[in-house]
């Protein structure tokens, strides 16, 4: 459960920044779509160049600040995001997802590290990926339906969406540094623990 909470944002919350931007910025804001489609497909290769770095982030500082950050930053950053696709500039709106894919790599790139303190080798690959598919069985399949759900609900204003979007960030965070303090208390406890554990930066 702790895993998938980790991966609320990285399913549900990735779709509010990407899939649902589209339909926002076209259908509510006005903007071209073609416009909205190059601006994500440049952000999306921002988000591929800043993976890696968010790996490395992870593994040179600690990899569960590095994911807080990212979510800190994601849930910060929807709001300008939504709010000046009004402008329908094609330089803002790139601007603004190239910044929430820096972002999103940041929440993404070091999370297989942090899963994978969870569970010992034996069960690893199989409760990394329960952690996984969990998180899109519930935020990725929910999220669709809710959003433009909440949408309607407040007559056009992404205000809801916005707070949607910062209980999924603050969840995940929680359960992320949870991860953390989980894996540290089995090594205290139990010193045969560490054979079968990731070493934490």
């Amino acid at each position: 459960m702790i895993g998938i909470g980790a991966m609320l944002v990285a399913t549900g919350g990735y779709y509010v920044t990407s899939s649902f931007f589209l339909a926002y910025s076209t259908e509510q804001a006005g903007v071209d779509v073609t416009i909205v489609l190059n601006a994500l497909i440049i952000a999306g290769l921002f988000e591929m160049a800043f993976m890696p770095l968010a790996g490395l982030l992870g593994d040179k500082w600690k990899p569960q600040y590095v994911v807080v950050v990212g979510l800190s930053g994601i849930a910060i950053v929807a709001v300008p995001l939504y709010l000046l696709s009004h402008t329908g500039s094609p330089f803002i709106i790139t601007a603004m997802l190239c910044i929430t894919a820096i972002f999103t790599a940041f929440n993404y790139g070091p999370m297989a590290n942090i899963l994978s303190q969870l569970f010992p080798v034996a069960i690893r690959y199989t409760g990394t990926s329960l952690a996984y598919q969990g998180a899109a069985l519930t935020a990725g399949v929910l999220t669709p339906i809710v959003i433009p759900s909440l949408l309607g609900i407040a007559g056009g204003n992404p205000w809801l969406i916005f707070c949607y979007l910062a209980l999924f960030c603050a969840v995940s965070a929680g359960c992320v540094l949870q991860i953390r303090k989980l894996h540290s208390q089995a090594k205290s406890e139990d010193p045969e623990a560490r054979k079968n554990m990731t070493p934490i930066s």
